[in-house]
Order: C-alpha cells, then sequence, then structure tokens
C-alpha cells in the first residue's frame, strides 16, 4: 500500500524524507529515476494507491519534468510536489504549468514539505468530494428526470384515454358517429405511417380522427340527416360551421390546439371548392387531407354517402368507397393520400385472409403457407407466407416418416389454393373420418 512516492537520484536524500514521512504516518516507496518512477503507475493495484509523487527535476534516464508530463497525462488526479536547486527555478515554474502542485527548492525544509503534502491531500479531498457531489448531483437529476417522465408518459396515457372515453360517450348519443370516428381515427393513423410522420403527429392524427365530427353535436340532428340539396342556405351554412364549431371547442385546451385545426381544414378539398376557407392543395394541411380522405372512405363504404345517387348491384362497398376516392383523386382528395390509404386497406385485408387446414396429401404447388411449418424437434421448415413449390411438398411430406414429424396436416390461405372448394371439401372429408 503506497500514498507516497519519492523521486530522487540521490539515494540518501530519498532515504531521509521516506524516514520523516513514515513517522507521521504515511506509506512510502521510493524511486530513483524518472523510468522507476512510471514503472510503480504500470502496476494497477498500486497506481490507485498513489495520491502523491515528490519529484525531484534532475535524475538520469528520465528526469523530473519528462516523468511529470507522462504522470499528469495518465493519471491527472495524482498530485506531484516538485524538487529543484536554485538554479532550475524556470523549470520548476515550467513544471508548474504542466500541473505540478508546488515546488521546494533543495535542500528540502521537511517541515515545509510536511505543510505542502497536508495541502496537496486536501485539495485531492475537496476535489474528490466536488466529483462525489457532482456524481450524486448527476443521479439526483437522471433520477428526477426518469419521475418526470413517468409522470408525463402517465399523463399522456390518461389523456388519450380520455378522448377515447368521450368517443365511447359520443357513440351513445349517435351510435354511427361514434364507430365512425373509431374507424377514421384508426385508418388516419395507419395512414399517417406510411408517410413516416413522427410518433406526436401521429397522435395528433388519430386524436383527430377520433374527434372529427365532434361539431356536429351543436348541430340539429334533423339537419344532419337530410340531404344537402333539402336544405335551406342558412341549414347549409350550418353544417358548413361544424368545423369550425370542433376548432372553437378544442382550443380551448391546449394539447388539442394542433388537433382543432388539423379538424378545421379536413372539409377543404384539393382543387381549393371546400370550406371553411377555401385552401387549397398542399395549404391544406397533411393531416387534414389524409382525415378527409379516410372520411369520405368511411361515410361512403358504410353509411353510402357522397354517391350521388348512383346505385351499384353486384359490386361490394369498399370497391364502391375506393373507386369514388380514385374518381375524385386530384380534385376533392389528395391522390398521394388516396394511394397510400390503398397501401394500408390492402395490407388490412391480407392481415384478415382466412386460413384453412389442409391434410399434406392436397397440397399443391402454388399455395401460401398461412402459419410456419416446423418440425417436432423445432427446425423451421417453410416460412409463414411462403408459396409453395414441389420440392417443399415433397420435403414436407418426408417429414410424416421421420424421428420428427410434423403433425400432418397444415395451414394455407383460401384465397391462394388453385382449388380451394376442392381442397376444402378434402378438408372436411379428412374431419369426418377423425
Amino acid at each position: 500500500m503506497i500514498d507516497i512516492l519519492v523521486v530522487d537520484d540521490e539515494v540518501q536524500a530519498c532515504k531521509n524524507v521516506r524516514s520523516f514521512l513514515e513517522k507521521k504516518g504515511y506509506r512510502v516507496a521510493e524511486a530513483h529515476d524518472g523510468i522507476d518512477a512510471l514503472a510503480y503507475f504500470e502496476k494497477e493495484e498500486i497506481s490507485k494507491e498513489i495520491s502523491l509523487v515528490i519529484l525531484d527535476l534532475k535524475m538520469p534516464k528520465m528526469n523530473g519534468f519528462e516523468a511529470l508530463q507522462q504522470i499528469k497525462d495518465k493519471y491527472p488526479a495524482t498530485e506531484v510536489i516538485i524538487i529543484t536547486a536554485l538554479g532550475d527555478l524556470q523549470l520548476a515554474v515550467k513544471c508548474m504549468q504542466k500541473g505540478a502542485f508546488c515546488y521546494l527548492t533543495k535542500p528540502v525544509n521537511l517541515a515545509n514539505l510536511e505543510v505542502e503534502i497536508k495541502k496537496a491531500f486536501e485539495k485531492q479531498r475537496l476535489s474528490t468530494k466536488s466529483i462525489d457531489y457532482q456524481k450524486n448531483l448527476e443521479e439526483q437529476v437522471a433520477e428526477k428526470t426518469l419521475e418526470v417522465r413517468n409522470v408525463y408518459t402517465q399523463l399522456e396515457y390518461n389523456f388519450f384515454a380520455f378522448i377515447r372515453i368521450f368517443v365511447d360517450i359520443l357513440e351513445h348519443y349517435d351510435t354511427f358517429i361514434g364507430t365512425h370516428c373509431k374507424r377514421v381515427g384508426i385508418l388516419a393513423e395507419r395512414t399517417g405511417r406510411k408517410f413516416g410522420l413522427g410518433d406526436k403527429t401521429l397522435q395528433e392524427l388519430e386524436i383527430a380522427g377520433l374527434l372529427h365530427d365532434i361539431g356536429l353535436i351543436k348541430i340539429p340532428r334533423k339537419i344532419q340527416y337530410t340531404p344537402m340539396k333539402q336544405l335551406n342556405q342558412t341549414e347549409i351554412s350550418l353544417v358548413k360551421s361544424q368545423t369550425v364549431l370542433a376548432q372553437e371547442t378544442l382550443k380551448q385546451v391546449d394539447r388539442l390546439n394542433r388537433v382543432g385545426w388539423i379538424i378545421r381544414s379536413h372539409l377543404e378539398r384539393f382543387d381549393g371548392t371546400g370550406f371553411p376557407d377555401g385552401l387549397k392543395g398542399k395549404e391544406i394541411p397533411l393531416e387534414s387531407r389524409i382525415i378527409s380522405v379516410v372520411n369520405a372512405y368511411d361515410e361512403m363504404k358504410c353509411r353510402h354517402r357522397f354517391s350521388s345517387g348512383k346505385v351499384f348491384t353486384n359490386r361490394s362497398e369498399e370497391e364502391i368507397a375506393l373507386d369514388h376516392l380514385k374518381e375524385f383523386s386530384g380534385t376533392r382528395f389528395d391522390p398521394e393520400v388516396v394511394q397510400r390509404l390503398n397501401v394500408v386497406l390492402v395490407e388490412m385485408k391480407l392481415s384478415q385472409r382466412e386460413k384453412l387446414l389442409v391434410p399434406l396429401q392436397y397440397l399443391e404447388e402454388g399455395m401460401t403457407i398461412a402459419e410456419d411449418i416446423s418440425a417436432a424437434n423445432g427446425e423451421l421448415l417453410v416460412h409463414k407466407g411462403s408459396i409453395l413449390s414441389s420440392v417443399q411438398i415433397e420435403t414436407l411430406c418426408h417429414y410424416l416418416e421421420t424421428s420428427a414429424p410434423i403433425s400432418g396436416e397444415v395451414y394455407v390461405y383460401t384465397d391462394q389454393t388453385q382449388n380451394t372448394k376442392d381442397t376444402k371439401n378434402a378438408s372436411d372429408s379428412h374431419d369426418n373420418k377423425t
């Protein structure tokens, strides 16, 4: 264990200082040139213990100035007291500039040396205390920051939960409006993701979708459900004020200020013929353009609005709604939003495809696997989504005869089978036998 390292090429002077310091209770080691001194620091278990070096300037092999530079570069917390002859004062000052604690002239007054040693250790103690305080302060700040972040996250969660509760209440007021707003919120958020919007913007977009029709609460139901062509001018103006009414309601809450602006503009049209402000193209906020397209899609699909009285008998509501969006893409709707909503709908449809359990002997090339197929030992044989080849079918059948067989049945997507009806019949026959 070492507190102080005394470095001096004059062996007797070194021993005198060591003897004096040991009587004062210090743990002392000695070296007789700069290289020997640095060798102590190369021993990791010792280098951590050395708090102070008493260093002579004039020594063979490596002088004190060179040794000082290396010590302070590698171990900046170690204090160094320079011992110098009167003729080396200029060099001693240079040492101070390099980080030495102080310098003493030869012959060294041991009482003065003890005073300087105590000062050096006190400086270290205060420095360590300062570092510990800073570390503790940083830890406290980090802890408080985490607490604030957790509180903020909880507030955000509760805020969003309140929005959902409000929409549930809205659903009791009007079943269609409530469920419509929920669908628009989900679709708008998913469409926004296709534009690479950030998390905060996506949340605002979803909230705007959930609340986009709250202005209708201030409009009499009779007017809400009357076709526009049957309304007088005053009633039409009232209907068109719904987005402004929504914004006026929401602007009372700072957190919903941006949401209010999104809702205000969601009935604007891409060609500038919408309301309330007649905005055109990219003047309309992207989030509002997304709500506009998603709102029209859901209204058309679920309530057959905006159909101009056309009658369709052999097409699905979704096909009608998508054709409506495409027909008015570039005039009423932003074409890019229409395109990305279509991508979202395709992905949702794929995720909801029906699956059919099929015996291995009825598998055919071209069928799409609906769930991963693994052997009993866990080996993955075919990934979900793979389109079967004849080689894969042969491999699967082979596993029926191995020590790690599969179940003998796999799931495929019904809309990807080459002969779905025959496959279904085969599956039903198999079920009846089992």
